[in-house]
């Protein structure tokens, strides 16, 4: 947590240009229509991408959740080998700050001599959060990746267009165990918990569940969240293969407890006064834990031993969580962004571990 507000004061003190760029462009490079997304320290920056002498402006987005955000949109990449983001300087002088270069990467496969019977031999539950019907569609194609034994489970928030697509009879309801329609309150971690809560209550025990959403975030321009979802879903869900070694990750030792995306892990620092520190310390003190830092999975969907997630949610507490969920459109401070941290909390205490799944995108970023 030092480093942390050291490297934020140094940057306030300094005043240094920072160009972000969000994770996700792994899988945005990659895509039909790719294009960089972020935001830049300071206003009136200009931003472009160069590609072999051919320049890409940057157009300013707006976003809810930072200031001077841009969007990038680029060419077909099939054969671009390198893309450099550049920044204009007080003097008009462009200057590069980022790279991003191909590289050759193996099948996820070959790295990785998978004990295909892993999987077969653990029971399993997925948690399914259903917005929207076109993205639930596109999720469960990846159905067929799973080996039995395993049990799928749906919530659908009330009002929502999946909800009325559940009313019309136009989900292939076969697929799933149990759905479940509720109140549409903390987004993806309302039906999370809700699902928690329904298996808890009613017995059913697993070796591993996998959280997954039909994410859209349209706070993102173009197909930016597409990217985001994409890079989410691939490594736990994306080919048998991506399944075998997510389990295979998270039972290599006793103390991992939860796995997902390695380029969407990150460290949360709970700042008394800062954003949702307050709901962060009411859930640490609901559920026993002490207020600490903690990793978590940008975006919320992983793989999690069942076991462990049984013993630190009791039936009271998660009740009363449940209860305190803002509805889906609340803004932040909230409780559905403080669950997306807190779930890595809880796979954290006690010494626990969350890991994350090394992903085969091409373009790697290298800040100049």
């Amino acid at each position: 947590m030092l480093v942390f507000l050291i490297k934020r004061i140094a940057r306030k003190l300094f005043n240094r240009l920072h160009v972000h760029i969000e994770p996700f462009y792994k899988a945005s490079l990659e895509s039909e229509k790719p294009g960089l997304t972020g935001w830049v320290s300071r206003p009136n920056v200009g931003i472009r991408a160069n590609i072999a002498g051919d320049f890409f402006s940057a157009t300013p987005v707006k976003r809810p959740d930072v200031k001077n955000a841009f969007y990038i949109d680029l060419p077909d990449l099939a054969s671009v080998r390198q893309i450099v983001v550049e920044s204009k300087t007080a003097s008009g002088r462009w200057t590069p700050c980022l790279e991003y270069t191909r590289q050759e990467v193996k099948p996820v496969a070959q790295d990785a001599s998978i004990n295909k019977s892993i999987q077969m031999g653990l029971k399993k539950a997925i948690l399914i959060h259903a917005f929207y019907p076109d993205i639930l569609e596109e999720i469960e194609k990846l159905y067929k990746h799973l080996k039995h034994p395993y049990d799928i489970f749906m919530f659908i928030p009330e009002s929502c267009p999946a909800h009325q697509s559940y009313q019309r009879n136009e989900l292939n309801v076969s697929l799933y165990k149990k759905i479940i329609v509720g109140p549409s309150t903390g987004k993806d971690m309302g039906g999370f918990l809700h699902q928690m809560h329904f298996l808890l209550s009613s017995g059913f025990e697993y070796d591993a569940f996998a959280v997954i959403h039909t994410k859209r975030s349209p706070q993102f321009p173009e197909n930016m969240g597409d990217a985001w979802r994409q890079m989410l879903i691939s490594p736990i869900l994306g080919s048998e293969d991506a399944i075998e070694i997510s389990l295979r990750t998270l039972f290599s030792s006793d103390i991992i407890n939860l796995v997902g995306c390695g380029d969407l892990v990150h460290t949360y620092y709970p700042i008394r006064g800062h954003g949702n520190y307050s709901r962060y310390r009411h859930l640490s003190r609901l559920f026993h834990l002490k207020i600490a830092k903690t990793d978590f999975i940008a975006g919320t969907m992983f793989w999690a031993r069942f076991s462990k997630f049984k013993r630190m949610l009791p039936l009271e507490q998660l009740a009363i969580a449940i209860r305190e969920l803002e509805p889906g459109s609340h803004g932040d401070p909230s409780f559905a962004h403080t669950w997306e941290r807190f779930v890595g909390r809880l796979a954290t205490s006690d010494g626990g571990k969350i890991l994350g799944i090394k992903s085969n995108w091409h373009f790697i970023e290298t800040r100049v």
